[in-house]
């Protein structure tokens, strides 16, 4: 109790080496000593009072903080007041919610950011309310956003899709924000996917695909799969939507994770966008024990081209049992729409 007293009586560097004890002590019974030097004159002070906060303060403290989060707002000074924010705010969020709520009044908009940042601490449904009101205004909306992208559960998911419509800066914050909570919740792996479905209907853009993509390639569902090859056809992501196909769709040793219809239909359609040659064959080997089982009955039928061949290495040959890449089908001719194509005859289940 004589540590806190002392305070007065000491230059900057004593006052400042005083709440240093108080922080490594924890001693909560000082707290009030620590809050009035808040306020000192010397900017060193401040902030070694800021800090021991953290340690000091208690649940009963969330009105004089956030009163000093609205007054330091914006500057280096806020960062240990929102660190004791978060240990004090869970004990109690709908009153912690309530005070940033009131405190959000009549400051600058620098600091109703740092206060919006604060709430995604804690969470709650008040503190979604204020966050969801301050989406409404263009000069917070940013920050609105921010705040939702590291709120503690998907309860902000709604909020995050309807700010992630349109193509915007704003909308991209919005769809990683969304991504990152899917991919960090404890959603089983088919809520995961119908949110991230939900995620990509509300904004449908390229620039929103590769974090949904990031996350789809995390699942080991054959409609994952579907989904992110879907967006094969944009080049911007389609490299990303292939390694998220091959992810979903192969193991570490290169093989199917399961016969699947609807992964083998996934990387089919890997093979149609692809010009990776070890791709290809990274997934030819993946499927070649599957077509294998149920035969190949392409073998010896009837085959045409668009375009060419190179020497002897005729359309027939992609289909005459020989898997010798040099004895192949080898096209000439890359301009327009190419195409190869084998006929399989009569009708035939497989």
């Amino acid at each position: 109790p004589m540590i806190a007293s002392a305070m007065s009586s000491r230059n900057p560097a004593g006052r400042a080496a005083i709440l240093g004890i108080l922080e490594e002590r924890k001693a909560t019974a000082q707290r009030q000593a620590v809050f009035a030097a808040t306020k000192d004159d010397d900017t060193k002070v401040r902030k070694a009072a800021q800090k021991a906060l953290a340690a000091v303060a208690t649940p009963e403290d969330v009105a004089p903080l956030v009163e000093i989060l609205g007054r330091t707002a914006g500057s280096p000074e806020s960062i240990g007041v929102k660190r004791a924010l978060m240990n004090v705010g869970p004990a109690n969020p709908e009153a912690f919610a309530t005070a940033i709520s009131a405190r959000m009044i009549g400051v600058e908009n620098a600091a109703k950011a740092d206060l919006l940042d604060a709430l995604a601490c804690v969470g709650g449904k008040t503190a979604l309310d204020v966050v969801g009101r301050s989406l409404a205004d263009p000069a917070l909306k940013e920050a609105a956003v921010k705040a939702l992208s590291r709120w503690p559960n998907t309860a902000a998911l709604p909020l995050l899709s309807t700010a992630a419509a349109g193509n915007d800066k704003i909308a991209v914050l919005a769809v990683r924000g969304a991504a990152e909570l899917i991919r960090k919740s404890s959603l089983p792996e088919d809520g995961k996917l119908a949110a991230l479905q939900g995620l990509r209907k509300a904004s449908p853009g390229d620039a929103s695909a590769a974090p949904v993509l990031a996350v789809l390639s995390s699942l080991r569902l054959p409609a994952a799969a579907a989904e992110a090859a879907a967006t094969l056809a944009a080049p911007v992501t389609r490299d990303a939507a292939q390694q998220a196909v091959l992810a979903i769709a192969l193991d570490e040793n290169g093989a199917l994770r399961a016969r699947d219809p609807v992964l083998i239909e996934a990387l089919t359609r890997v093979l149609r966008h692809s010009q990776d040659r070890d791709l290809t064959k990274k997934i030819l080997a993946a499927v070649k024990p599957v077509a294998a089982a149920g035969g190949n009955l392409a073998a010896g039928r009837p085959t045409s081209a668009s375009i060419g061949s190179e020497g002897g290495n005729t359309p027939d040959k992609a289909v005459d049992g020989s898997t010798n890449n040099d004895t192949g089908w080898w096209g000439v001719g890359h301009e327009g729409h190419r195409w190869w194509q084998v006929d399989l005859g009569p009708g035939t289940t497989f």
